[in-house]
Formats: C-alpha cells, structure tokens, sequence
C-alpha cells in the first residue's frame, strides 16, 4: 500500500506542473484561445443531444517484455444525453444508451467551474479528496464522470479552449478503475492513469481517452491504450423508449444521486470490487431501479431503497487496500 501511495504522490505531482502549465493563453500563443465563460457553458451543453455514437479503445504501445496487444475494441450505438442541471457554475449531463432496442442508464460527466475540493480515483476501488490551490482552479471546469449506477468513476481538472478553430477541453492525468469492459477479464494491471479530452466537432463531439494501464503495487506499465469515442448529432433518431424509461426511473436515480453526495464528501469511500459477480453494485441499483417503478413511491421511500440498494457494495476503506493491486502482482 505504501509503494500504491508513492505511485499516486508522483502522479499527483506531475499533475500539478500540468495545471502550471496550462495556464491560460492570450490569442495568439502558441495558436490557443481562451473561451469566455459562456462559450465555455456553451461548450458543455453543446454536448447534449440525440447521437450516433462509436466507441473504439485500442491497445497502442506494449510496455511490459513479451505483452502482446489485445484486439481492438469497436461498439456502435445510439446515445441520448440529457441535461440533468443547467446553473451557472454547474451543468449536469446524463447519457442512455440504447442498443438493439435495449435501454441502458450509461454515463453522466458533472462540470464544476473553479473547483478547490473534488474526489479523486485513489486505486482499490476507493476515492478520496483531492484539493486544488485556488490559483490554479481559475478558469478551470472539473469534470466528475460517474458510473452505470451513478457510483463514483473518475474527475479531472482542466481549461476549456480554442486552438486552430476547434474547440476542446482537456484534463490532466488521473487516476480511474478499470473499465467494465475488462474489469471482469483483466488482473494484469488494476488502474488506469487517463488523459481525458473532449473536442466539439461539424458532426458533434469526440470523447478522445489516452491511458496507460498500471500495476500500481509495483509501479509498472502494461501497455499503453487510445480511446477515441465519436458523437454524431442525429435529430431523426427515436429514443421514445428511452425517454419512457427515464420518465419511469429518474425520481430513484436523482435519490441515489443524494445517497452519494455525502459519501463523496468523506476522506475516503469504498466499494467492494464487482470481479465477475452477476449481482455486482452495477446490476444491483439498475434492477432497483425498475422495482421502484411497480408502484409509486415517495422521495422518503426511494432514498430509503436507494440507501438499502446500496449499503452491501460500501465497505470501510482499511478494507478495500489490497483488493485490486493484489491481483495486478
């Protein structure tokens, strides 16, 4: 553990001479633009919508003697992405994924604007504080990207600009879990260390993703991966069923939004690792979700059932040291 909390001061460090650095830019320098605050709101919720979307995750580099790279990973779907909350210094954009006709809740990116305390991914399964110094907050929007079952994923902190007419965001490294479509295939590695970019595009938005895939017991790189996922608008798409489900399930999801808000605010908060367990926290909430429809319930009752949905995945972060980097060995 000691050895997991030197690999994450290094990379912290690091990412405090990124923010240094990416201090804003006069027009001009270095071919970058500084957004007004409302192009940078505008920015954001430029990002809601009806998509058609392609995700593709490729293995790039290997870094460890002998790796031989994965194949690449292609999906194709139709996302609808929802403005949850639209204030000021906050927007709040929920995604559904529908695929062959099936509804997912997927995703939802919170923005911050000029935030000096947020969560931060610290290995095992845990998160924890992280606190910025006010000057380096200035101009800066933290995006906070939850999971399937609104649980806590990964933030990171960065600008919005402008560089040769296009329009981008991006963050410094940090640290996230490994993503659900390894997380029950892999145990050679157990964090993912991201730079995480979203760019405006004539069609939409791209959601671009360079990893490194860490051992963070031994400090040691797997591989290196590129994630480039594209958003194209498309008014004529139908998410009628989408929508209905929505309609049906937001008033629990906005109660399990609550349940977290004061889990986030702790030193640190844990989950017990999903592995390959049908009845992970993932599955978990989503079915509870669908129960809470049968009947109606008020929002008492829902933070309640969200509470108890929740209660068997939380663990005491002493617990959770050693669950994912002891796999990675």
């Amino acid at each position: 553990m000691r050895r997991q909390l030197i690999t994450l001061t290094a990379v912290l460090a690091s990412l405090a001479l990124a923010a240094c650095s990416a201090s804003p830019t006069v027009k001009g320098e270095q071919g970058a633009q500084q957004l007004t605050f409302d192009e940078q709101r505008q920015a954001i919720l430029s990002m809601a919508g009806s998509f058609d979307v392609t995700f593709h995750f490729e293995e790039t580099v290997p870094m460890t003697l002998g790796y031989e790279l994965t194949a690449p990973y292609t999906e194709h779907a139709t996302e609808k992405v929802l403005v949850l909350e639209d204030s000021p210094k906050r927007i709040s954009l929920q995604h559904l994924l529908v695929v062959n006709d099936h509804v997912v809740k997927h995703w939802r990116q919170d923005w911050e604007y000029e935030q000096t305390q947020f969560w931060q991914y610290l290995g095992d399964y845990t998160w924890g504080k992280r606190e910025v110094p006010t000057d380096e907050a200035k101009d800066t929007w933290v995006q906070t990207v939850w999971q399937v079952d609104d649980s806590p994923r990964y933030a990171g902190i960065g600008r919005w600009q402008k560089q040769h007419g296009v329009v981008s965001w991006e963050s410094d490294a940090s640290w996230r879990p490994l993503p659900r479509r390894e997380y029950s295939k892999r145990q050679d590695y157990d964090v993912l260390v991201t730079v995480n970019r979203h760019v405006l595009t004539p069609q939409g938005w791209a959601h671009e993703q360079d990893s490194q895939k860490l051992k963070s017991a031994s400090d040691t790189l797997v591989a290196k991966e590129r994630g480039v996922n594209t958003y194209h608008r498309n008014p004529a798409l139908d998410f009628a069923k989408a929508e209905q489900y929505w309609q049906e399930t937001k008033a629990y999801w906005q109660a399990v939004r609550e349940v977290w808000e004061p889990l986030v605010q702790q030193d640190k908060v844990a989950l017990q690792w999903p592995g390959d367990d049908k009845r992970a926290h993932f599955s978990a909430i989503a079915r509870d979700a669908l129960n809470q429809t049968e009947e109606p319930h008020t929002p008492v009752q829902l933070q309640a059932a969200a509470e108890k949905a929740l209660a068997p995945f939380l663990i005491n972060p002493q617990d959770a040291v050693g669950q994912l980097s002891a796999m990675a060995q």
